[in-house]
């Protein structure tokens, strides 16, 4: 079709009736938006505004109108005609259109998410929800997958899970973007502490796809499930794959908190040997995070401990606790530099780290275990 913005104009005036004014207009407009010509688009949509008084039907124009603002990034326009639109359309009116008024708070969402206005979106992408069924899946998939990025920013991360798999219900096996939705899934569940579930959807992430650019985060993510669930030797097993990939991929950069947690794992299956080799190897990296350098300090001398070297304990654990005072499991190694003196019979430095234990973890239970220690 052929499109003179003067002779549509011509043409419409002849028409007879406000009906196939309003049509006609629409016909053109829809072409011109078709064609990206948004400022003809509105300019004929402004028109029909001149033959309108039904307010389902007001709605669907100033929906039309404010969908080529944003197609022309005006969002302040975009926006005016959008929210004008929602108000105006009523499912109890006449002439109410499903189609149209989905695609409007459609539009609105995404305009609202751009502008970092997550409830907002929210309310306009809700207010699709009881006509979405009717529409193609890829426009189910966009709005489920909005809707879950918005409960998620809002922090209503268990919700967000909801939507998630609502829209991982719908997408083919082969699309793309099924990645991006078990991640939303993996992440909101390891947010939310349960990482049993989070664990299973990571793994769904390389199963699906083993070469993803991201399998080193996701390889840590995994790890870290497993150790919070305290199954150690699977979260070595994938820490060691961690420090492989990144060594090849990074050149053997940033690799002290890796080293870290596979010195933890070590310590907790007690292979101690094995823990004090990491601990030493990340003393070796650059560190410029005195909590981070306390901490790899703070696990020698916890495997010292357990070793019952209580000496080479205490002068570890002292110097741990020069670079800070609070850092990750500082309380674990308070309570065994207590429980070291006491070995060594230095009671006046055990009632000192006692004393400190007490005061950082008042209710943990170790510290009746403490108090029943004698000193004279």
């Amino acid at each position: 079709m052929k499109l003179n913005y003067q002779e549509v104009l011509k043409n419409v005036e002849a028409l007879p009736s406000k009906e196939d004014k309003l049509s006609t207009l629409d016909e053109y407009a829809g072409v011109f938006c078709e064609r990206e010509k948004y400022l003809e688009a509105i300019e004929l949509y402004c028109r029909a505004l001149k033959y309108e008084r039904t307010p389902n039907l007001l709605g669907y124009v100033h929906g039309q109108i404010g969908i080529c603002y944003y197609h022309l990034h005006d969002d302040v326009n975009a926006e005016k005609y959008l929210t004008k639109a929602h108000k105006l359309f009523d499912p109890e009116k006449p002439k109410f259109m499903a189609e149209a008024f989905t695609l409007i708070n459609f539009y609105l969402g995404s305009l609202y998410e751009y502008q970092g206005k997550s409830n907002k979106a929210l309310l306009a992408r809700k207010a699709c929800l009881p006509y979405i069924e009717s529409q193609p899946r890829e426009t189910q998939l966009i709005l489920f997958s909005g809707i879950s990025r918005n409960l998620q920013e809002l922090g209503r991360k268990a919700d967000a899970i909801q939507f998630y798999q609502r829209a991982i219900g719908i997408i083919s096996g082969g699309d793309p973007g099924l990645i991006a939705l078990y991640q939303g899934v993996a992440h909101n569940h390891f947010e939310l502490g349960q990482y049993t579930e989070a664990l299973q959807n990571f793994q769904k992430i390389l199963e699906l796809d083993p070469n993803n650019e991201r399998r080193e985060d996701i390889f840590t993510y995994i790890a870290e499930c497993y150790r919070r669930l305290t199954n150690y030797r699977q979260a070595l097993e994938t820490y060691l794959k961690v420090l492989e990939v990144r060594e090849i991929t990074d050149g053997k950069k940033g690799l002290a908190h890796i080293l870290l947690e596979i010195a933890l794992c070590y310590l907790q299956l007690r292979e101690f040997e094995r823990s004090i080799e990491y601990c030493q190897r990340a003393l070796k990296e650059r560190i410029k995070d005195r909590k981070q350098l306390a901490a790899i300090r703070a696990f020698l001398a916890d495997n010292y401990y357990e070793m019952q070297r209580y000496p080479e304990a205490i002068a570890a654990g002292q110097q741990s606790l020069k670079l800070a005072k609070v850092f990750r499991h500082s309380d674990m190694l308070v309570r065994n530099l207590a429980l070291s003196h006491y070995k060594l019979g230095d009671y006046k430095n055990f009632r000192k780290y006692r004393d400190w234990y007490r005061k950082s973890s008042p209710d943990d239970g170790w510290n009746k275990y403490l108090d029943s220690l004698v000193s004279p």
